[in-house]
């Protein structure tokens, strides 16, 4: 009898391949210690104060997306410190970003989209160079942070950022006052608010029900027929829930969480315990009387950068109490522990799970699961390790993550 060991079948090679590229690309690992790199005093000292005010001298627009995506996502990081430590200068540098992020909409800064229109949005050219254009999640992603920024000075941040048990007590969870400080102004704040929801209510058009009245979605940005990516709309829904706590307008409730409900709806579990989604839904379409709601079902599983925008509110709103619980929290801790990083391989995939990828540019991206493990030390270890040993400069939100997840 042969004990030749049997050929390997393509998909076995590609496999074996992409697991050789992704060890090839991490070749050499740093080797830090936590202690080197998570600890408030670590975060200030790649990021003090006079880092921040250089930062916003120079805060991009968003012709080119940056505000959205990369200058929201640092002072995402700097809320997050302040959630952890309570220090009003974080705040204050968050009040300070909020009201320049804001004079960049095309409206305050008087610049029209490629109709000639001037709205209350925040254009960009980024996916069509030389034509202006808006994009819901852009206004998603630049207003989030502002609308933090005011539930913390409202002394009710800690509703979304502090509440669960595995946070309780630290930070933040202390300012559960309204604070009265001179460089944030009550009236100031309330024109701030009332353009954060004028924002919001710009895309109603674009509002469409899903199978029933329950749940919801936007169209694409110009599309007549498909709908926002998932990751698009749930941090927009976070948006929406945010302004009905500061305005106590429950039509933005209703309207946030039916998209979270559309979005939840479509969420498959997986053997492994954890959950997958696609990057979007498709063409949706309306329940025929008397018929069912058809059963989720997941063809390609959103890659991870996208993915981490896509989960990053769920915790937040599982704290708030609006679709999302602590089951959920734990669903994506093991969504980290057993797809994203696969034990079997010992690599981490760039898809949340479906099947294994590695795409070079996604994979750093793993660092915005760390909210994921609220619940999960192991999978923050996991994360923390990954970042240790093999980015070198973490970025604010990575830094602040690390910090206030850590078990």
């Amino acid at each position: 009898m042969s004990s030749e060991t049997p050929p390997l079948t393509g998909q076995e090679r590609e496999l074996a391949h992409l697991v050789e590229r992704y060890w090839k690309d991490h070749a050499t690992p740093l080797g830090r210690d936590a202690a080197s790199l998570v600890s408030v005093e670590q975060f200030e000292r790649r990021f003090p104060e006079s880092y921040w005010h250089t930062y916003l001298e120079g805060l991009p627009s968003n012709e080119d997306g940056k505000l959205a995506w990369d200058a929201s996502r640092r002072f995402e990081g700097l809320l997050t410190l302040y959630a952890e430590t309570s220090d009003l200068r974080y705040l204050e540098l968050c009040w300070r970003f909020s009201q320049s992020a804001m004079g960049w909409r095309d409206d305050l800064r008087g610049l029209v989209d490629a109709k000639g229109k001037s709205l209350p949005v925040w254009g960009s050219s980024r996916y069509n160079p030389g034509v202006r254009t808006h994009y819901l999640v852009h206004t998603g992603l630049i207003l989030e942070p502002i609308l933090e920024t005011l539930l913390a000075l409202e002394g009710r941040l800690s509703a979304a950022m502090g509440t669960s048990p595995g946070l309780s007590g630290r930070g933040g969870g202390s300012v559960t006052t309204a604070l009265d400080v001179d460089w944030a102004p009550a009236e100031e704040r309330a024109e701030l608010l009332a353009r954060c929801v004028e924002s919001l209510r710009f895309f109603d058009g674009t509002y469409r029900p899903g199978y029933d009245e329950n749940e919801g979605y936007y169209l694409d940005d110009g599309s007549i027929t498909e709908a926002q990516p998932f990751n698009c709309q749930n941090v927009f829904a976070y948006d929406l829930i945010l302004a009905s706590e500061l305005t106590g307008d429950e039509s933005l409730r209703t309207r946030g969480t039916a998209l979270l409900e559309y979005f939840r709806s479509r969420v498959v579990t997986t053997s492994e315990g954890g959950y997958i989604w696609q990057y979007a839904p498709g063409r949706p379409r309306r329940l025929r009387p008397g018929e069912s709601r058809p059963e989720a079902k997941v063809v390609l599983c959103e890659e991870i950068s996208h993915g981490a925008i896509t989960a990053e509110p769920i915790p937040k709103l599982a704290n708030l109490g609006v679709v999302f619980g602590r089951e959920d929290i734990e669903a994506l801790g093991r969504t980290v522990s057993r797809q994203i990083y696969r034990p079997d391989l010992g690599i981490f995939n760039t898809r949340i799970g479906c099947q294994v990828q590695y795409t070079p540019n996604y994979i750093a991206r793993v660092a915005w699961w760390l909210p994921a493990t609220e619940y999960d030390p192991d999978a923050y270890r996991l994360i923390e390790r990954y970042i240790l040993d093999f980015i070198e400069e973490p970025d604010p939100l990575t830094l602040s993550y690390l910090i206030r997840y850590r078990p």
